[in-house]
């Protein structure tokens, strides 16, 4: 298991690290909170929650190229 922290995370993810204390808040995304204030990602669970929410372009939206 590797973790990461809020800064690492919000890197890999290629997302503001607001989004991710939102996300966090809003229970959205797999963390571990192994205390009062720390928050960890584990990366495994990052890549699997990534493919969860992977869109695929529509048949009728590669007509409009």
């Amino acid at each position: 298991m590797t973790l990461m922290n809020y800064k690492k995370a919000a890197a890999f993810l290629d997302m503001p690290l607001g989004t991710l204390y939102a996300l966090v808040h809003q229970k959205r995304i797999p963390h571990l909170r192994l205390g009062n204030r720390m928050v960890r990602f584990d990366l495994e669970a990052l890549h699997h929650w990534l493919e969860e929410h992977r869109m695929e372009p529509h048949p009728s939206d590669l007509d409009r190229r």
